[in-house]
C-alpha cells in the first residue's frame, strides 16, 4: 500500500506509484495515468475510486478532483447533476448568512430532547458534528455548506461505524466514505451521524418510532433517515431503496422522499441489496 507523500501527479503512470496495479492488457499498464484512473477512462467515477481503496489518501484524491475544471468529462457529470443536492443547496443559500455552528448546535439541542422518543440515530457524536460545523464556518463555499445531513447506516463513513443494524457488523468502521457521502463532504456539508436502518435494509425492524406517534411504525428500511427529517432533526438525510425503502418511510413520516434515476447517484460504498435496481 502506498502512503501518499504529496508527490502524486495527474500525468504520472499509475504503476510508477503502485506496482501492484495491473490491467488485463499488460501493454496498457505503463500508459494508464493517475488522471485516467480517477476519471471516466477506466469506467469508474472519481469518488468510486475511494471505495476501491485507492493506494493514496482520500484528502489528496479529493484535492486533485477539485482542481479539475468543471467541464472535465466525468461520467454523467455527476458532481452536480442530482436534484437532492441542488435542493439542499437552496437550504445552504437561505441560511448562508448564519453561523453554521450556531445552527447545528440548535439542531443538536433539539435532537437531545427528541431522540429518546423518536430513536432515529444509531451514531451521533456532538463534538464531531460541531467540529464539522466550525469548519463549514471557515469554508469559502460548497453547494451544501453547513447543511446537516443524516446518513443511513448501510452507507459507509470513514469516521463513523457502519453497522447495518446487525450484530455481525457492530462497531465496524469502513476505510473510506461511500461515494454519496464523499460528495456531500466535498460540498462542505455537516455529516450529523448514522441513522437507523432495518437489518441489512431488509425486514427486521430497528428501534425507530414514528415522529408523530411513537406507537406507530416509521416505515422502512430507511427508518431513521425519514424520521429524522420528518421530526426536523435535519433538513436532509441519505437513504436507499430497492423497492420502497425511501419513499415508503418518507410518506409515513410526512416528508419528501426522492428516489433518483438509477445511476444518477453512484452506489459505491452502499450495501447492495440488488445490483440491478
Amino acid at each position: 500500500t502506498l502512503v501518499d507523500d504529496g508527490s502524486l501527479k495527474w500525468d504520472d503512470p499509475v504503476n510508477r506509484h503502485y506496482t501492484g496495479f495491473k490491467l488485463s492488457d499488460p501493454n496498457a499498464d505503463a500508459l494508464l495515468s493517475v488522471r485516467d484512473l480517477l476519471t471516466h477512462r477506466t469506467g469508474l467515477g472519481s469518488h468510486e475510486l475511494l471505495w476501491y481503496r485507492a493506494p493514496w489518501s482520500i484528502d489528496h484524491v479529493l484535492a486533485q478532483v477539485e482542481r479539475l475544471p468543471l467541464e472535465y468529462p466525468f461520467r454523467s457529470g455527476y458532481r452536480y447533476n442530482s436534484i437532492p443536492f441542488m435542493a439542499a443547496g437552496r437550504v445552504a443559500e437561505r441560511v448562508g448568512k448564519s453561523k453554521w455552528e450556531k445552527l447545528v448546535r440548535e439542531r443538536l439541542d433539539y435532537i437531545a430532547t427528541r431522540e429518546p422518543v423518536v430513536k432515529a440515530w444509531v451514531h451521533l457524536d456532538p463534538e464531531e458534528v460541531l467540529a464539522q460545523a466550525r469548519a463549514a464556518d471557515k469554508a469559502s463555499g460548497g453547494l451544501l455548506r453547513g447543511v446537516p445531513i443524516g446518513v443511513k447506516d448501510i452507507i459507509d463513513t470513514y469516521d463513523m461505524p457502519t453497522g447495518h443494524n446487525s450484530p455481525i457488523f457492530e462497531g465496524k468502521v469502513p476505510y473510506v466514505d461511500a461515494a454519496c457521502v464523499a460528495l456531500c463532504r466535498l460540498e462542505n456539508s455537516v455529516i450529523m451521524g448514522k441513522t437507523v436502518t432495518t437489518e441489512f435494509a431488509n425486514r427486521h425492524p430497528g428501534k425507530t418510532c414514528h415522529p408523530m406517534d411513537a406507537s406507530r411504525t416509521p416505515g422502512g428500511s430507511s427508518s431513521g433517515s425519514a424520521a429524522a427529517v420528518g421530526d426536523a432533526m435535519v433538513p436532509l438525510a441519505l437513504g436507499s431503496q430497492t423497492t420502497g425503502s425511501t419513499i415508503r418511510p418518507a410518506a409515513y413520516c410526512g416528508c419528501v422522499g426522492y428516489r433518483p434515476t438509477y445511476g444518477d447517484i453512484r452506489c459505491a460504498g452502499v450495501m447492495e441489496a440488488s445490483g440491478s435496481v
